[in-house]
């Protein structure tokens, strides 16, 4: 209990953000860098999983029609995009997790 008319002690000054369940300190480049990591999965995994899909699976490999292995590829596609989208919500919940555990 601070003491009336007596100043605050300063607070130390922190860059970053903190995690207040586990009072863990995360620095602005690791919280950068893991929003840079899986921005990059959302927007190149699956456009990479599109062309591979349509022109190594669907057009090369069983040698489907070009707007068949289109709408197949894209449905590849788009569980791609659930799975990258799955990964970063388990990320989300397993830390969310942890701060749960250590308290």
């Amino acid at each position: 209990m601070p003491i009336r008319g007596a100043a605050a002690a300063p607070r130390p000054r922190t860059s970053g953000t903190m995690d207040a369940a586990l009072g863990r300190q995360y620095s602005e480049a690791d919280v950068f860098r893991t929003a840079l990591f899986y921005v990059f999965l959302i927007l190149f995994v699956p456009v990479a999983a599109f062309f591979s899909s349509r022109t190594l699976l669907f057009d090369a490999l069983l040698g489907l029609d070009t707007s068949t292995s289109t709408l197949y590829a894209a449905v590849v596609t788009v569980l791609v995009i659930h799975g990258v989208l799955g990964l970063y919500v388990m990320r989300a919940f397993r830390e969310d997790s942890k701060a749960q555990k250590k308290d």
